[in-house]
């Protein structure tokens, strides 16, 4: 087939989703920014850590954006004057 054109599907949103984690300017007050993927993603995390506890087993997980060498939080922010969380470790004790 030469001479023949290629057609490549490249969606840059396909498996993308959205999640942050933010600070009030204060630090007293934690958000959680999703939408229906990135809430799924975190929920699964939280149901195999709490699958971990139920086990008697210690575990941690972290969710971690890009500039962590992470791909599970989102690096915009969606909340106004709030800091966004690079890396977010959730332990099991």
């Amino acid at each position: 087939m030469a001479g023949a054109t290629r057609l490549i599907d490249i969606d840059p949103m396909r498996g993308r989703h959205l999640l942050t984690f933010e600070l009030s300017e204060q630090g007293d007050e934690l958000s959680i920014h999703g939408d229906a993927a990135g809430l799924r993603l975190l929920a699964e995390r939280l149901s195999g850590l709490a699958a971990k506890a139920e086990a008697g087993a210690r575990a941690a997980d972290q969710l971690s954006t890009s500039v962590w060498a992470g791909n599970e939080l989102s690096l915009e922010p969606q909340g106004s004057n709030t800091r966004l969380i690079y890396q977010v470790r959730i332990v099991v004790l």
